[in-house]
Parts: structure tokens; sequence; C-alpha cells
């Protein structure tokens, strides 16, 4: 640095304070400019993840308010079903009840019926002749177009005449119980021998019981007959008509297509005919075979115990419906009253074209699946009739599944509740969520209605990217490390399929996601799933009792590139300010050094002593102003030096004269001294020393006498000489100190 020149030393120190102040201002802005940039940033993706997190917060609290609404449905549903079953209940039984207490009173005016107190016993006694007699025949042909007209009038399947003995002397049908005696022969343990012997002491009513000559199940209503004496004459007895008791219980107005009525009797058997299983469930079949026929469900044995209600109850095939019981007692019998429809059908009400409510509703709402489950786990009803369809979600093949197990948890609790995307059979292996609800009735779940989510309205919400650039995105990631959402990014390894489908591509085991998972909010930059630097911004979201994680993210390269944008025309400023500067400081150096080199070269050649030199430089500024005042002062030095040598001569000259004078002086004093006064002074100068010579000379002869005086005389001129020398040698070294400072 010493023996840099000045030149080099004025370029750096210009381009030192030209050029760094402006590169530091320039990268403290640059600075300044993208740490706002990457603060805007955050404060976006923060904004950005705050609504987001809002936004599928309300989306779940919509999907509970969705499903509060449905068991208000449900429930109005429910209540309309079973109030028009307990209808359709209450007027079925009123008209079989009708019917029977109307039969009941024909028994009790049969007693006063000629038809029938005077046709029994004058039938009684042709019989006893036979019934090929002549006299039996005559009485037939003119008792029996009454008894019949009389008999199909009633709705009666058959009617009888049987004397006291127990012998039918007459049937309208004429089966193979006609002749037959019920004391003593094959029947006597029939239904219609229980009606005799109970008819014989009043009216009576025996219950369907099978009857071999019929070849069916019977009924019979029996009163007694006495003759004119108040006799018993024997018994009017009629085999009840299941046409008629089933044109009331086939009656389905309002039932739908799984609606129907029917009767059963203390054997849980059929005493009406099913419309939905003719095979099993008919009076003929049911009493046929018994243990596929009979009856033997809870609404029945509620029934046949005297109880009235409705409910959700198994009906005799299985199936889950409302079913609205009530006992029906005649004649000192009780039978069951059922009216039942399948809660799939209560429940899933469909529109004049045929369309299914929560097929609608699933469409209209943005839903992927609807699902009824009864209590026992049982699916009745889905929208979408996939492979769940009908199946049980409790014990059945998809108990494991995330709808399985959020069904059993909301039986457990009673409460809503979600289940977290898994992938699910029934939907090909989809990725799926569910939210269900209990309907709860007097504390009992009496269905289950669960919604199987969309995954477009997730990602309808979380793709919502307005203001997120090229590289900005915002997803949901589950405690298993899988997506919840669609990717924008790269939707071939995270989309919520392919993420289950190949966890090890389709996973995100990232920083921030680890803080979401550990309760923390933040943002940070990270490294995304691609290994990409990201600004990120984190939290966790609290789903029903599911944690998730949502993830606000984009790329760190965009968020900066505006300042790179910055930089490179900053550092292009830069590259032209330092290149003016440089330009500038070459400039200035020179204007500067040039004169000074000068300065420099001609006081070197003025201290070696060649005070002829001058500057030429004619500038206006300091450095002119310094050449004219350094010429001015070598003039003023050389004039000094010119005096100085001719003030030097002259005293050299005085100095030589004073020597020589002094040694002339000395040398005569010491011949005087020595006693010689024969010297003679040859200085006859004007000056002091020549009149002293003069003198001398012209007192030697006096010297002998003076010689002590003349002694003195030497030694103050001795000393004065000595005083002159001294104050010339000064004056020489004074000089010459001059010069040299010169």
């Amino acid at each position: 640095m010493k023996k840099m020149k000045l030149s080099t030393k004025l370029l750096i120190a210009f381009l030192v304070v030209g050029v760094i102040p402006a590169s530091v201002i320039g990268l403290l802005a640059l600075n300044k400019s993208s740490n706002a940039l990457e603060q805007q940033s955050y404060n976006q993706l923060i904004g950005m993840r705050d609504v987001k997190k809002a936004q599928i917060e309300q989306f779940f609290a919509e999907r509970q308010g969705d499903m509060g609404v449905l068991m208000e449905t449900v429930g109005t549903l429910r209540e309309e079903a079973f109030s028009k079953l307990t209808g359709i209940r209450d007027v079925k039984k009123g008209q079989i009840l009708s019917y029977f207490n109307q039969r009941l009173q024909l028994m009790q005016d049969m007693q006063n019926n000629l038809r029938y107190t005077a046709g029994l016993p004058e039938v009684a006694q042709a019989f006893s002749e036979g019934i090929d007699s002549p006299a039996y025949k005559t009485v037939h042909a003119k008792r029996h177009p009454g008894l019949e007209s009389h008999c199909k009038t009633n709705g009666f399947y058959d009617s009888f005449l049987i004397d006291a003995k127990g012998n039918v002397v007459y049937t309208m049908a004429k089966e193979s119980d006609y002749g037959q005696n019920l004391e003593t022969g094959p029947l006597s343990k029939t239904g219609l021998a229980q009606a005799f012997r109970e008819g014989s002491k009043g009216i009576a009513f025996v219950d369907f019981a099978w009857y071999e000559p019929s070849n069916e199940p019977a009924a019979f209503l029996a009163t007694p007959i006495h003759d004119s004496n108040e006799t018993l004459a024997g018994v009017a007895a009629f085999q009840v008509s299941l046409k008629e008791i089933n044109a009331i219980m086939s009656i389905r107005t309002a039932l739908g297509k799984t609606g129907e009525t029917y009767l059963i009797g203390p054997d849980k058997l059929m005493r009406s005919d099913s419309i939905l299983d003719p095979v099993n469930h008919t009076v003929l079949a049911s009493f046929k075979n018994p243990d596929k026929g009979k009856v033997d469900t809870a609404a029945a044995r509620a029934a046949l115990a005297g109880e009235t209600k409705a409910d959700v109850v198994m009906d005799y095939n299985g199936n889950p419906v409302l079913s609205a019981w009530a006992p029906l007692e005649f004649g000192g019998l009780r039978w069951g009253m059922l009216v039942e429809i399948d809660v799939a059908e209560a429940f899933c009400p469909v529109d004049e074209e045929g369309n299914e409510f929560f097929a609608k509703y699933v469409e209209m709402y943005g839903y992927y699946d609807l699902f009824l489950v009864n209590p026992d786990g049982y699916c009745f009803y889905t929208a979408a009739k996939e492979a769940d369809h009908q199946t049980n979600l409790v014990s059945g093949k998809y108990s494991s599944s995330g709808l399985g197990k959020l069904t059993r948890k909301v039986l457990q609790s009673k409460q809503f509740a979600v289940a977290d995307f898994e992938p699910y059979a029934p939907s090909n292996g989809d990725p799926s969520s569910f939210i269900a609800q209990p309907v709860v009735h007097n504390g009992n779940v009496e269905i289950v209605v669960a919604l199987q989510l969309s995954l477009d309205a997730i990602n309808s919400i979380m793709q919502q990217r307005a203001g997120m650039g090229k590289t900005g995105e915002t997803y949901l990631v589950g405690a298993d490390k899988l997506m919840r959402s669609d990717s924008y990014i790269d939707p071939t390894n995270h989309s919520v399929e392919a993420s289950f489908a190949n966890p090890s591509k389709g996973s995100v085991d990232t920083e921030a996601v680890r803080e979401a998972f550990s309760g923390r909010a933040g943002q940070k930059v990270i490294m995304d799933y691609n290994g990409n630097p990201v600004l990120s911004s984190y939290s966790p979201l609290e789903i029903g009792g599911i944690t998730w994680a949502l993830l606000a993210e984009i790329d760190e390269a965009e968020v900066q590139a505006p300042s790179r944008e910055l930089r490179n025309p900053l550092l292009v400023m830069a590259l032209v300010i330092a290149f003016v500067v440089a330009l500038l400081a070459f400039l200035v150096a020179n204007t500067i050094a040039n004169p000074i080199q000068k300065i420099t070269e001609v006081s070197r050649l003025v201290t070696e002593g060649d005070l002829s030199q001058r500057l030429d430089i004619t500038q206006n500024d300091e450095i002119g102003q310094m050449a004219e005042s350094f010429n001015h002062m070598v003039v003023n030095l050389h004039e000094a030096m010119e005096g100085l040598e001719k003030k030097a001569e002259e005293e050299k000259k005085i100095k030589d004269y004073l020597e020589e004078t002094v040694k002339e002086y000395v040398v005569f004093v010491e011949k005087v001294g020595s006693g010689d006064l024969t010297g003679k002074i040859t200085n006859s100068g004007e000056d002091d020393l020549g009149v002293l010579g003069n003198n001398l000379n012209s007192m030697t002869g006096g010297l002998r006498e003076l010689a002590t005086q003349i002694n003195e005389a030497v030694k103050n001129i001795t000393s004065a000489s000595s005083e002159i020398m001294s104050t010339t040698n000064q004056q020489a070294a004074t000089a010459s100190q001059q010069a040299a400072s010169v």
C-alpha cells in the first residue's frame, strides 16, 4: 500500500466511497424487499389457511346440520307412518269386530228365525228316515233354497243344521261332513263338533283349526235352536268364510308396496292371508306348515298379550318393519291384528314419478350415498344400491369397514359421529368418509342414518386457489399421513385415491405435518412432499373427534422470484454505477495525481539544486494555486540562494583578508614580542586594520617603550578577530541550513 501510486490509491478510494455504499444500500433494499415479500406471502398463507380451516369446519357443521334436518325428516316420516298405521289398524279392527259382532248378532236372531226354529225339527225328523228317503228329499227341497240364500247372503262358507244327537242333518255345501255324527263319528274332535257342543249351550264361536271335510282351516259360529216347546232341537252352525275376512284385510289403501294388515290367532297362525308372503303366510299355508307359517314376532306376542302399540320390529320374514298392533277380542277369543310396512318404504317415500326422496336428497346436496340402518346393523336402504345394500354392518362382511365401525359407535353413543377416510370396498375400494346419527325414541335407537361424504365437496373448498400463484396450494392430511384432499401440484401421487393406493409415494411426512399433529400452528420454510423448499403455514383441524392437518404452501422460488427480478436490475445498476464511478475516479484521480506527480518531480530537481525548474500547471483549482505558490517559493529560494552566495563570497574575502592580516600582524607582533621591532606591516588599507598597520609601522619606533601596550592591543585584536570569525561561521551555517531546507 505504501508503494502504491497516488492515482491508484485515489481510484481505489473513489471506488470504495462510491460503489460500496451503493452496493450496501442496494443489498439492504433487496434484502428488505425479499423479507417483505416473504412476510407478505406468509401473511397470505396464514390468511388462506385460516379461511380454509373455517370453511372445512363450516362444511362439517353444515353436514351435521344436514343430519339434523334428516333426523327431523325421518322423525316426521316415522310419526306420519305410525300415525297412518295406527289409523289403518284401528279402522281394520273396527271392521273385523263389526263383521264378527254382526255375525254374533245374527246368531242371536236365528234363535227366533222360523227358517231355523221350524226348519231344523222338520229336517231332523226327515233325516231319521235317511238322507236318501223321499221324505228327506221332500223336506230338503223345501228348506234348502231358503237356507242357502240365507247362508250366502250373510257371507258364510257353509251352513249346518245339527240335531240334538249331533247328527249333521243338513249342509249347504254337502261336503264329507254331511250326515256325520259329531259325537261318535270321525269329526268328533273337529271345530264343528266343538261348535255343536258349545252351541248347544249358547251362542259360540270356535276358532280356526284344520277341518278335513273342507281341506282347509275352518272357524264356526253356532247358536242353539229350540222348537215350539222350548226344547233343544239342535244347533245351527255356520262355517266362517275366509273370503269375507280377507276382503276386509286385503284392502291396502295407503300401504304402499310393502304394507299389509293381517290377523293371527292364539296359536300364532294366520287368521287372514298375507299379501306379501302368499307361500307360507296364508291361513291355509300356515296351518299346513306351522313351522314356516307361524308369526312369532315381538309385535304378535304383544298383541296376543293384550297390548296396543306401534314400534319398529322384525316381521315374520326377519325384515324390519314399522308395526302397529292391537288385540282383537270377540266371542270369547283374542286374536292379534297387525298393520306393518317395511322400514325401508316407510322411511323412504317416493314421489308420484317413483323417485326416492333420499336419492334426490343425495343428488341435491352433493353426497355420495345415504344409508338407513336398523338397530341390529341391517342396512335396509342405500341410495346408490352398492354391495353394502341389505347387508349387516354390525356383523356382516363390511362390519370392519369405516361405515361398520361408525355404525357400532353411533349405536353405542346414540350421538352424531364422523368416520375418517379409509378404503371402502363397496365403493370400488375408494377412500370414503361417513357421518352418522341415530334416531332415538324413548331412549332406544330405532334407525341409524348415515351419509357417505363426497370427496368432490371437500376438494371444491381446498382447491380454491385465488391469489396463490402457480405453485400455491392448500391440502389436508390425516393422522396416517395420507391425503384427505387432492393435491393441485401433484395429482398423480398425492390425490386422496392415489395416496391410499400407494402410501409409499402418497404419504406426507413433512415437518409441517408433524408440527400440526403435535397440536401446534405456525409457519416456516420446509421441504415439502416433493422435496422442494416451500413456505408452509400449518394448523391442526379437529373434526368430530378426528384430527387432520391443514397446510397452505407455496414454493419459495416463486415467492423469491420478484426479489430475483429486482436483484438483476440492481446488479446491472451497480455495475453501471461502478463503471461510472471508476471512470470519474480515473479522471479525477488523474486530475489530482498528475499535477502532484509534476510537483514531486520538480521538487526533487529543486532539492538537487536545480532552482531553474518551474511547474507548468495552469489549473484554477487548489492544485493550480499550490503550483503557483510552489513556483513563487522556488523563485524566492533561488533569489535567497544567490544572495547567500554573494554574502558568502564577501565574508570569505573578509575572512581571507582578516586571516592574512591577522597572520601578518601576528608575525609582526611575535617579532615585536620577541623583541624584533624591525618588522613592517604591509597592509595599507583604509580600514581599521590598514590604519592600524600604518600606525604600527609609524609607531615601530615607539614600540619598545610601548611594548606592554602593544601586547595588550594585539590580544584585543586577536579576541576581536575570533569573535568576527565566530559570527562569520554562524552566518555561513545559517545560510547552509536555509539552502538545505529549500
